[in-house]
């Protein structure tokens, strides 16, 4: 079900997609229209719509001296009739941060974070071990591949 917006609910969505810390009433003086405004809408698009699912904070993983992640893509070949139920099984996994259906070869494909190993290095048997034991079980897979990301040039939301 597609939801139509006005130009009210784009001009709070684009507002919020340049600085999500702006309060309702910076909101509100920027569109021009009144605090309650920008408050009832953005409650509608976030609990009756579901439109906006969050606002929280972009990391750079790589910035952070205290938590380095090993980022990897997963692609997966997956019965076509299994693909849903399989996509909302790699949902559960913690370390699944994005679950895409895509076309082509591989129509899944998984964003995969994991905390680094205790040598202070990443602990690439613990991607292995992910790959094998969680998502490779998932009944209606057929094949995986996994390619780790070594640098993150750009990498934001809509």
């Amino acid at each position: 079900m597609h939801t139509e917006l006005d130009e009210i609910d784009i001009a709070i969505i684009n507002s919020l997609m340049k600085d999500g810390r702006k309060s309702f009433r910076q909101i509100s003086r920027e569109i021009k229209v009144s605090t309650p405004t920008v408050e009832s809408r953005f409650n509608k698009m976030k609990n009756d719509l579901g439109i906006i699912k969050n606002i929280q904070p972009m990391l750079d993983t790589d910035k952070l001296a205290s938590r380095k992640l090993l980022t990897s893509l997963v692609f997966l070949r997956v019965n076509a009739a299994r693909s849903i139920y399989v996509a909302n099984k790699l949902s559960e996994i913690p370390e699944v941060k994005c679950v895409y259906l895509t076309t082509g070869e591989h129509n899944i494909v998984v964003k995969l974070m994991i905390s680094e190993g205790e040598e202070d290095s990443y602990d690439l048997h613990r991607l292995e071990e992910m790959v094998r034991n969680r998502i490779a079980t998932i009944n209606g897979l057929i094949s995986a591949n996994y390619q780790i990301v070594t640098k993150t040039i750009k990498d934001e939301y809509i």
